[in-house]
């Protein structure tokens, strides 16, 4: 493993949050310095590592930097799966948790089947910083781009689609069909 420092430090606050957040965290990796260098300078990118390789360091840091300069922006994360959101929820609530020690907030919301229609209308209404939904939720959403998430879009920033390897056949085509 190669260890790289971003071309720029990390905000203080965001670098206390990941320490709070990730005990054992040491620094990054060098396709984690990269991918947050490339982010930084609002690049697209595919971030194509092993499982486990720590693709989330690889742009969380700079969307929370970005959502600490920037407190009414808006990101997306698109999960294929509801325990992968599930869990990275969790690790997005850790940091929101670690930056509210500080005096920072940012909000995140879950949109996944199964909520009632209080829960989605709840989430579209308070319009968090942080949306983790899966493809058929983004399908809800859209749908309702121009009425109740109209806020959140407005304010979109970025888009974290993971797993694309996921996203072939059938799933594929449909997920094509979402981006466009």
């Amino acid at each position: 493993a190669r260890m790289l420092l971003p071309a720029r430090p990390l905000h203080p606050q965001i670098k206390r949050a990941i320490e709070s957040s990730m005990p054992g965290f040491q620094g990054f990796f060098r396709h984690q310095a990269l991918a947050l260098d490339a982010i930084r300078q609002n690049l697209n990118l595919v971030i194509v590592t092993q499982t486990a390789s720590g693709k989330t360091l690889s742009y969380n840091p700079a969307i929370f930097e970005y959502l600490l300069n920037n407190p009414k922006g808006h990101v997306l994360y698109v999960f294929p799966l509801n325990a992968l959101m599930l869990d990275q929820l969790e690790k997005i609530q850790e940091m929101i948790q670690a930056l509210a020690k500080q005096g920072i907030k940012i909000s995140a919301a879950r949109m996944m089947g199964g909520m009632s229609r209080e829960e989605r209308d709840a989430a579209a209404r308070d319009c968090p910083n942080i949306v983790v939904t899966n493809p058929e939720m983004l399908t809800f959403m859209l749908d309702r781009a121009d009425g109740d998430w109209r806020e959140f879009f407005a304010g979109l920033q970025w888009i974290v689609l993971d797993e694309v390897h996921s996203y072939r056949g059938i799933f594929g085509v449909h997920m094509t069909g979402i981006i466009r």
